[in-house]
């Protein structure tokens, strides 16, 4: 089975986490497949899981929604009584007995900010709230230079600080969840979270799992195909999160630079990486930061990224790392 990106997944509004947590059984495909897919609902999107067609789900779906709802009570910024909302009600300060796996995202966000020189940053959320895509408040003039995590230990410079999980928070669960499948016995599936897609093992005929990623407009030309085998795929991009203003096409993502909008140079950017959560932090990073930046930005952490040019017309999609042998023309 080779999965396009548009009949695979739903991406959905997929800005933020919800509360909504369901595992729908659902094959499918037809009874002579050598796969069958399974979905449900989460974080205000879908979630999706193709497993070879002689597999058993049931186990498979209790550990995604067990998985899922462990991840909603940590970080949702919709729940009230999440680790993260309490977090951001708190006074600046230093805030001590920060918990895995909270301190391990926080810590991962952090990381990703600085090497991106902002372009992700996980303070963002007030900024969000104000273009009506989020629920967190706070100060808006806060950046992630502003905080620091120390073994278990935050401590924030600026009263009112916020932290917005979200642009890495699918990623992170297709990570987690993957992990419960695989100690599950689950050897050979791909996962996908809103967009932000894993493969492990392999296809029921001994191949790896294919992902096709559209190009702008639904245009025809360049669109690309890649392999996963233990690899894990995020995009950011316009094309189910995007609005039209004054004749320009706007997502929901801030640049820092400007605390505004992405005015985006770009259709859409991918990232593959082993890790879901870096892949789709790099993604957001890469989207902000335009093809140009971006494509510093990707070399300079030895990415594997594929910018898609709004007009295929009259531009080329740019290539690092793997997607250099991966990319191909249908």
């Amino acid at each position: 089975m080779k999965v396009n990106r548009r009949r695979f997944i739903q991406w959905g509004a997929g800005l933020a986490m919800s509360s909504t947590l369901t595992g729908l059984s659902a094959p499918a495909f037809a009874k002579n497949s050598s796969t069958r897919a399974y979905d449900g609902s989460a974080f205000g999107t879908t979630w999706r899981l193709v497993l070879e067609a002689d597999k058993q789900p049931n186990t498979a779906i209790k550990h995604i929604v067990r998985t899922l709802n462990q991840i909603d009570a940590s970080i949702s910024p919709f729940r009230a009584d999440s680790t993260l909302s309490q977090f951001n009600r708190s006074a600046a300060g230093t805030i001590t007995n920060i918990k895995t796996p909270l301190s391990n995202i926080i810590q991962t966000s952090l990381a990703i900010a600085t090497l991106s020189d902002g372009a992700y940053d996980p303070t963002v959320g007030p900024l969000v709230n104000r273009f009506g895509f989020g629920p967190i408040k706070g100060n808006e003039h806060c950046d992630y230079r502003d905080i620091q995590l120390k073994k278990q230990t935050l401590i924030t410079q600026k009263k009112g600080l916020t932290l917005d999980l979200c642009g890495l928070g699918k990623g992170y669960a297709v990570d987690r969840v993957s992990q419960a499948l695989q100690q599950a016995g689950y050897r050979n599936f791909l996962f996908d979270i809103g967009g932000e897609i894993i493969g492990v093992g392999h296809h029921p005929t001994g191949r790896a799992w294919c992902v096709a990623i559209e190009p702008a407009n639904n245009s025809t030309q360049q669109t690309h195909a890649v392999a996963l085998t233990n690899t894990s795929i995020a995009t950011s991009g316009l094309k189910h999160n995007g609005f039209v203003y004054k004749n320009q096409v706007y997502g929901h993502l801030i640049d820092r630079k400007t605390n505004s909008l992405v005015e985006p140079k770009c259709h859409s950017v991918s990232v593959m990486h082993t890790s879901a959560t870096l892949a789709d932090a790099w993604s957001t990073a890469l989207f902000i930061a335009g093809p140009v930046n971006g494509e510093v930005l990707a070399h300079r952490n030895k990415l594997s990224a594929l910018f898609m040019p709004a007009n295929h017309l009259e531009e080329q999609a740019i290539s690092t790392g793997e997607f250099l042998g991966q990319a191909i023309k249908e």
